[in-house]
């Protein structure tokens, strides 16, 4: 299996997930409304992001043992229904 890191993929995320990408935007002196218009979060709380994006926000997190910032440390390569 190939996957393109330009690709888009999907994830729910817990409050410390939420408080990480707060923080990211938070630090480049951005919102979090800005970044409500920058990553795309559905009714259902699935938020968009490329994959590249996605790794730069939260791959200090992703670690054995580290805290849980995906809801069921889940990663979706298809778009919710």
């Amino acid at each position: 299996m190939e996957v393109n890191v330009n690709a888009y993929v999907w994830v729910k995320l817990t409050p410390d997930g939420a408080w990480r990408l707060e923080t990211y935007f938070r630090n480049l002196g951005l919102s979090l409304e800005d970044c409500k218009n920058l990553h795309y979060e559905d009714a259902t709380g699935w938020w968009q992001f490329q994959i590249w994006k996605l790794m730069n926000i939260f791959g200090s997190a992703c670690y054995m043992g580290g805290p849980q910032i995906f809801i069921e440390n889940r990663i979706r390569f298809t778009a919710p229904s």
